[in-house]
């Protein structure tokens, strides 16, 4: 079963929502798992890819610079 308390979900949810291309709901789907454990890397990276895919590009730096602090290596 989906456990809607865990942020794997929202990031599953958030990559096959931009893979078919649905890329405003995939930004909520990685922005809620960002709600859930603010630390979620692979969230982190996927939010700032959908951002740069839509040209938002300072929401991209952001969070591709909150990614680095995440994890610096």
């Amino acid at each position: 079963t989906l456990d809607p308390e865990k942020p794997d979900v929202y990031l599953t949810i958030g990559d096959a929502l931009a893979n078919l291309g649905q890329l405003e709901p995939a930004l909520q789907a990685y922005e809620q798992a960002l709600q859930i454990d603010p630390a979620q890397i692979d969230a982190t990276i996927s939010l700032g890819m959908v951002h740069a895919q839509l040209g938002h590009w300072e929401q991209a730096e952001a969070a591709f610079e909150n990614a680095h602090q995440l994890d610096p290596d």
